[in-house]
This record gives C-alpha cells, structure tokens and sequence, in this order.
C-alpha cells in the first residue's frame, strides 16, 4: 500500500473510497468516480480482472491511462488482458451483479 495507491496482487479486496485513491490490479487501474463508493476488485485466473460496483461508480483503466469503463452500481465488468496482445488490448465482459 502506497500513500496514493495499492497493488492487489492476488484474491480479491473490497475497495470504500471517498477520494482519489487508486486501485492496481493486473493490467488496470481502479479508482472512484464518485465520493463514497464501494466496490469489490477480484484478481481472476487467465490475467482477468474482475471489477463489481455496489455503491456509486468506478473507472477502470489501462495502466498506461486508457479509459476503459465506467462501472456503475450492480454492474460486473470483467477485463481480460489477451495473450501476446499489446498492453493496450483487452476482452471487455458486463453484467449484473
């Protein structure tokens, strides 16, 4: 854990968050696109990413800062980097929670 941001390097963490605080999990960035929202990170197998919204709204992005999406309440979105992809190219799945 860092002042400005954490690493989840495995399993999955619920993320409250109030301010600008980011989240970095696999080839993504997490962070809140509203003041108290909450939310579920999961670390997948096969480089997925697994971002679930319970409360107000997440953005997710490329490490590089491509937006990516916008998670809303009672929405999963699943980001799966592709195998010999560039670091820019992702499989993008919704649901609802």
């Amino acid at each position: 854990m860092y002042s400005d941001h954490a690493v989840l390097q495995q399993g999955e963490t619920q993320v409250i968050a109030s301010n600008s605080f980011q989240l970095q999990a696999g080839a993504v960035r997490v962070f809140p696109n509203q003041p108290n929202s909450v939310g579920v990170v999961s670390l997948k197998p096969g480089n997925t990413v697994e971002v679930a919204t319970l409360t107000g709204s997440f953005g997710v992005s490329s490490n590089n800062g491509i937006m990516l999406a916008n998670v809303h309440p009672g929405r999963v979105v699943s980001f799966a980097m592709q195998a010999g992809a560039s670091p820019t190219r992702f499989l993008v799945r919704h649901r609802q929670l």
